[in-house]
């Protein structure tokens, strides 16, 4: 049986989807302080004055913490496009 046949049979999606979304829940709860980690250590938000849609648009923060090159965060920043 395939891997894509056993996620059919067990109703889950791929891995890959499993992490981003988690990845997106983890950086929402960073961007609104639900969890431990600082903001600041790890975004930032644009300055440009017009945003279309919202104003939560985020860059990667030019911090000296080499432990987030080693977590979920960077896979949501460097993701492949």
């Amino acid at each position: 049986m395939s891997y894509t046949d056993r996620l059919k049979c067990l109703g889950l999606t791929t891995l890959k989807l499993r992490r981003l979304r988690l990845d997106l829940i983890l950086c929402y709860k960073i961007v609104f302080s639900m969890v431990a980690i600082n903001f600041s250590d790890i975004f930032e938000f644009s300055h440009v004055s017009k945003r279309r849609g919202h104003a939560y648009k985020l860059f990667k923060s030019h911090s000296n913490f080499s432990y987030f090159n080693y977590t979920p965060i960077t896979r949501l920043l460097f993701k492949d496009r």
